[in-house]
């Protein structure tokens, strides 16, 4: 065979070895599969205002350098370069039944005093961090709670632990102790029932309808309940 063909067919080789390789990276490519989501840091910004975080701050809304809040959803995504990208591919929090997702946020603005629990802020079960983010979210332990379920949270903002949830068996009930609301008045031992808060397993409803902290008068009967532990606790007592 002619050398100069050998040559031409080796190069061509080459070649096409090297586009195999660098293909994805030149093109940017991020491939999401389907049970995972994309959490993005972004290295550098090059052009813009928004190029460093504000202080305090560590999840970006307009896309200023760091971790963004907006992740990618299952699919094929282009220009994420590796050299100015980081892009995670991360699992879908899956709640198991019988237990319940207690939420803590890494951002977002601080508590104010007197309160141990953030306010309940509608962002689609915490899956919506720039709702969070923007409409007055919250840092630290929340006092909404997601029920089983399969979720697309953004783990840069949001960390997720299982507990179990409350099981009263038959022939007991359920006596109900909350760690946040209006203090009780002198001289009473037990919080006045609040309605609305679905046997409080919604404890912003609870608070919103004027719910004191403490031993609660209420009780809860026999069922599951999906309650924060860090809004209530329960104790089972004999039902008498």
């Amino acid at each position: 065979m002619d050398i100069q063909l050998l040559a031409e067919i080796a190069v061509g080789a080459l070649a096409l070895i090297l586009f195999l390789a660098l293909w994805k990276p030149l093109l940017g490519i991020v491939s999401i599969p389907e049970n995972c989501i994309g959490v993005v840091n972004i290295k550098f910004v090059l052009l813009g205002r928004h190029k460093a975080l504000p202080d305090g701050r560590i999840v970006a809304l307009q896309g200023e350098a760091g971790w963004q809040a907006d992740t990618l959803a299952p699919g094929l995504y282009f220009f994420y370069w590796p050299w100015q990208y980081r892009v995670e591919r991360i699992a879908q929090v899956i709640v198991p039944p019988g237990e319940v997702g207690v939420v803590e946020a890494n951002d977002g603005t601080p508590i104010p005093a007197g309160r141990v629990l953030a306010k309940h802020i509608a962002s689609d079960a915490f899956q919506d961090a720039r709702a969070f983010l923007s409409n007055g979210g919250e840092r630290g332990p929340q006092i909404t709670a997601i029920p089983p379920g399969t979720y697309r949270i953004n783990t840069a903002l949001f960390n997720v632990q299982f507990v179990k949830a409350i099981s009263i068996p038959q022939g007991e009930v359920g006596i109900v102790t909350t760690f946040e609301g209006k203090p009780l008045a002198k001289g009473e031992i037990a919080g006045a029932e609040v309605a609305g808060h679905t046997m409080f397993q919604n404890g912003q409803a609870f608070l919103d309808g004027g719910g004191f902290k403490g031993l609660q008068e209420q009780v809860i009967l026999a069922g599951t309940y999906f309650l924060n532990p860090k809004f209530a606790s329960v104790e089972l007592v004999p039902m008498t």
